[in-house]
């Protein structure tokens, strides 16, 4: 568990560094692994999604955010690769 939450915080602190809404609530005392977040407008995260997903990224789209949870199977890389295609997608048409 700890290792999935260390997961979480390094893509928290990712979407940050970005400047990305995060919807999730952050306070510590309820942690848990997913994070959800919006990309833009609900029609630009639901994209995203979909994108995400033609790259092999598993996301859910829920009520116009993204939910995305880190498991003790993931590890940096699989954060940094979500962290990247965002960054990528972001550069290529705006959010």
């Amino acid at each position: 568990e700890s290792l999935a939450m260390a997961m979480r915080e390094r893509l928290v602190d990712g979407l940050r560094q970005r400047n990305v809404e995060i919807t999730s609530d952050l306070d510590p005392a309820p942690a848990s692994t997913i994070v959800t977040f919006a990309m833009g407008s609900p029609r630009e995260t639901e994209s995203f999604v979909a994108a995400a997903a033609e790259q092999n990224i598993s996301l859910t789209y829920r009520n116009g955010w993204v939910r995305s949870a880190v498991h003790f199977w993931n590890d940096a890389a699989d954060v940094d690769r979500l962290l990247d295609f965002g960054g990528a997608l972001a550069d290529i048409s705006p959010l």
